[in-house]
């Protein structure tokens, strides 16, 4: 069996480096530059630059909440890298409206990040988790409590425009967890716990609205 062999480890405080604290999301640039991760405790999104010799990520900066006319980090929970590499999109779960996107643009070279602004929704939703479709043009917000919030997303500029709450009667959008796209964006796969299984929803990549295909329950056969 293949065995991996850890390189070391990076830690908060050390040579510069902040916002670990509790990093709960991370992902890297589509072109391999770079790896993004997100600090809850910290209210932190932090950049890194993935070393081309042993790709080992090195510090580049951190963006914090409250600081530099950020905002919507309050204790960020999930975040995804646009297909085309231009856009970072951080989902926190508790801010002051109880969640918000936070979107910033990326350098292609140094892999820097600008913060451009971010959406707020309803009181009750709790994001845990976003999927950005390969097509680039739909962001979804999975919530906790008032199911699936779709964004627009623009081209040019990366930024969000709300389009619709999408919920079902069945439990099948409550209390998600997570939720991800199919290779070629047609299909939302969603973590229910609200029926404690696996949600399977087509997506109309014109519109971004969504329709329920299949659900897969504990305890059900197949």
């Amino acid at each position: 069996a293949q065995q991996f062999v850890p390189n070391g480890a990076i830690l908060e405080g050390e040579n510069g480096v902040f916002g670990l604290d509790t990093s709960t999301s991370v992902k890297a640039s589509p072109d391999g530059k770079n790896l993004y991760s997100v600090g809850f405790q910290d209210n932190t999104l932090v950049t890194w630059k993935i070393d081309s010799g042993n790709d080992l990520p090195i510090y580049v900066e951190t963006h914090r909440d409250g600081i530099g006319g950020v905002h919507g980090l309050v204790q960020p929970k999930h975040l995804v890298v646009s297909g085309d590499g231009i856009n970072v999109y951080v989902a926190a779960r508790y801010s002051v409206n109880w969640y918000e996107i936070a979107t910033f643009s990326r350098d292609a070279d140094t892999g820097e990040l600008e913060f451009i602004g971010a959406v707020s929704r309803s009181p009750l939703c709790g994001a845990l988790s976003l999927s950005l479709p390969k097509d680039g043009q739909h962001l979804y917000a999975a919530c906790q409590y008032t199911g699936v919030h779709i964004y627009k997303r623009d081209d040019s500029s990366g930024e969000l425009e709300f389009i619709d709450r999408f919920i079902t009667d069945d439990g099948s959008t409550s209390n998600l967890e997570a939720i991800s796209s199919s290779p070629d964006g047609k299909y939302l796969y969603f973590a229910s716990g609200g029926v404690r299984g696996i949600s399977v929803f087509s997506r109309d990549t014109s519109t971004g609205l969504l329709t329920l295909v299949q659900t897969i329950q504990e305890g059900t056969e197949g």
